[in-house]
């Protein structure tokens, strides 16, 4: 099921509720209007944070004619051709997030397979701290890099 990210918390619960694979996604406005960081790259920490299993966005090449001048497209062309947009390269780094706190979820599940349940304490709680810490700061453009900093430090750490 795929449904918006920003879904009231009763909504949420009910989809919760129905055990399906939940999907979120944007869709709203121009590339030009969006901020990358709050649009783009926030996207998979919401996701994460709200415990469904992917995530995308909307686009549409509503004038296949011209693709210089379809403001939802994630590249716009230069001289030398197809430039990736802040908000795509924002996107980009998003799904490097996602990746991180998957890898560390991983690792953790494989020390405590491994009996070494006593190093996965503080891992744990840095991988709950960290989406929720994301999410709550959306206009702090440095929060998911210094949080994906820490998330891979317990991955070293559990090594």
């Amino acid at each position: 099921m795929v449904v918006q990210r920003d879904l009231t918390p009763a909504a949420d619960e009910a989809l919760r509720q129905t055990k399906r694979e939940i999907w979120t996604y944007q869709c709203s406005g121009s590339l030009g209007t969006l901020q990358p960081y709050s649009y783009y790259r926030m996207e998979p920490w919401v996701t994460w944070a709200k415990g469904y299993k992917g995530f995308g966005f909307c686009w549409t090449m509503a004038n296949l004619d011209s693709p210089r001048s379809n403001v939802y497209s994630p590249y716009t062309y230069g001289s030398d051709g197809p430039v990736p947009s802040r908000g795509w390269q924002a996107f980009w780094r998003g799904t490097r997030d996602w990746t991180t706190l998957a890898a560390l979820r991983d690792a953790i599940q494989a020390a405590r397979e491994a009996g070494q349940a006593e190093k996965t304490a503080a891992a744990e709680q840095v991988l709950q701290q960290a989406a929720a810490e994301v999410v709550t700061h959306p206009q702090d453009a440095t929060r998911a890099d210094r949080w994906r900093q820490q998330l891979l430090d317990q991955m070293l750490a559990l090594q």
